[in-house]
């Protein structure tokens, strides 16, 4: 680490308070320090903190700044949040004089890059102001060994490729997707190749993709190559609401240069045998195919049983069991009482079993045969002789099988 980066670091960057004891420590009333304006790190999600603090107490103390009889705070943003959210009126604190306003801003960064997890979007903002206060340090007079760019990655214990990938991303990037990147739903990677494509690749794919979490690299580099030539072919797949990428986008968007594709397949009326169909359309356009092959299995069915003997036996139960005879029961049979209430008969209603039919039949004084309507179609017989199912018929009887 250079001796610049060594001056601007404070003493209280590493360990905790019983280490310290070099340290001047001052209770300060919380009441008297004021946050840093200067200060972008994020502070929420602080819930762990505050139970740390709970239960074992402040384990760092706070840096500030005299600042007209109040304080400045330097380090200590989420310790400072924690203490006044958990009612404290007082906390431990070094307090750090003659300082500039460059080594004051320079000191707020390195004391949190050595104190915390970063986020990429923070190490993003942080090698760019590093960059921009060392070129100042410079200007001010400050010898600085060698480029600023390896004085920032040694200030950040990054390599000086990183540092380059992080400048060419805030400098490139679009708003809307530094916005995503803060948020944690774009990758550095990803955010790296997006600022590397030209303004309109970015924002097109901002307005097909309703995520960064969606990207990736393969997808923004091929939208990069292709969307110069194929301007009109969408990136994102319009049949999944822009959730996922549009498959064989490249081979789709030639045909459609050379007329022998009319746009998406979602809206296309030559999918069949098309060789460029995506998995979704293929999956929708099987899920139509089998859909038909059961409407056309069903109007086939439907037409069979219009005209079978089963549906003359329904039609003839539902007659049979409004007979009035029935009327005098007390209580009904169940084939004749469901049969009552049938208003039309389908292929799937209820088929009463031969003992049902024998029993009603019986009841009737007509054969199962009369009874189902099919007299002219079955042999003549009796129902007698389903009294006696075990029993070998007589010589020359004629039987129902």
């Amino acid at each position: 680490m250079t001796d610049l980066v060594k001056r601007a670091m404070f003493r209280v960057t590493q360990g905790n308070v019983s280490n310290l004891d070099t340290l001047d420590l001052v209770q300060l009333p919380l009441s008297l320090i004021d946050e840093n304006k200067g200060n972008f790190y994020g502070v929420e999600d602080i819930q762990d903190l505050k139970d740390s603090i709970a239960l074992i107490g402040l384990q760092q103390p706070l840096v500030v700044l005299p600042a007209g009889g109040r304080y400045r705070l330097i380090a200590g943003h989420r310790r400072y949040k924690a203490l006044s959210e958990l009612g404290k009126e007082t906390a431990p604190c070094v307090i750090q004089s003659g300082l500039t306003e460059t080594e004051e801003q320079l000191a707020l960064i390195l004391t949190n890059s050595t104190t915390r997890e970063l986020s990429y979007s923070e190490k993003m903002e942080q090698a760019k102001q590093l960059k921009e206060l060392f070129v100042k340090r410079r200007e001010e007079g400050a010898e600085l060994p060698g480029r600023i760019r390896d004085i920032v990655a040694d200030a950040m214990n990054e390599s000086a490729s990183n540092i380059a990938r992080m400048e060419a991303t805030d400098k490139h990037l679009i708003d809307d997707w530094k916005k995503e990147l803060h948020e944690n739903r774009l990758s550095a990677s990803v955010a790296y190749d997006l600022s590397m494509q030209p303004v309109a690749v970015q924002q097109r794919l901002k307005e097909e993709y309703i995520t960064g979490s969606l990207l990736s690299s393969k997808i923004v580099k091929t939208a990069g190559k292709i969307m110069a030539a194929y301007p009109f072919a969408p990136i994102a797949c319009p049949m999944d609401n822009g959730l996922s990428p549009c498959t064989r986008y490249t081979e789709r968007a030639k045909m459609v240069a050379d007329g022998t594709c009319p746009g998406c397949c979602n809206e296309c009326d030559r999918i069949e045998g098309c060789p460029a169909l995506c998995g979704l359309c293929k999956t929708q356009t099987n899920r139509e195919r089998e859909r038909e092959r059961k409407d056309r299995e069903e109007q086939k069915a439907e037409e069979q049983y219009q005209k079978s003997a089963y549906r003359r036996a329904q039609l003839s139960l539902m007659k049979w069991a409004k007979d009035s005879r029935f009327d005098q029961l007390d209580a009904l049979p169940y084939t004749v009482k469901f049969f009552r209430d049938v208003i039309e008969p389908r292929r799937n209603l209820w088929s009463p079993t031969m003992a049902d039919l024998f029993e009603i039949a019986d009841m009737m004084q007509i054969s199962v045969s009369d009874l189902l309507g099919l007299a002219p179609e079955l042999p003549p017989c009796t129902s007698e002789w389903h009294k006696y199912p075990t029993d070998k018929p007589n010589e020359g009887e004629s039987v129902l099988c």
